[in-house]
């Protein structure tokens, strides 16, 4: 992408209609983003799903929660981005996940 740089900061989108995940909807959302226009995306679990909570807290069920992580992801966005780098990302975003 023009003018991308190391990320120092990121934005949290919501698909408040369903998961961001490939399986469920390949076009919609991170894997979309990142396949087919380069924009990087991370995907964070539910913060007791991550390995240090499993092992001391094995078995907790968080629904809300789970459902919420399920259903966003980052993308990047830094002081020093373009105006450029700025609509490519829009716009990438636009065609991914429609609106």
């Amino acid at each position: 992408m023009a003018g991308a740089q190391g990320l120092r900061r990121r934005r949290l989108v919501v698909l408040h209609d369903g998961r961001a995940d490939r399986e469920r909807s390949p076009r919609r959302g991170p894997a979309h983003l990142q396949d087919r226009h380069g924009v990087q995306t991370t995907v964070y679990p539910a913060v007791h799903e991550l390995e240090s909570f499993r092992r001391r807290l094995p078995g907790v069920s968080l629904p809300h929660s789970e459902e919420v992580a399920a259903s966003m992801f980052s993308i990047p966005l830094f002081p020093h981005m373009g105006e450029q780098t700025q609509d490519e990302v829009v716009a990438a975003l636009s065609d991914s996940i429609g609106g």
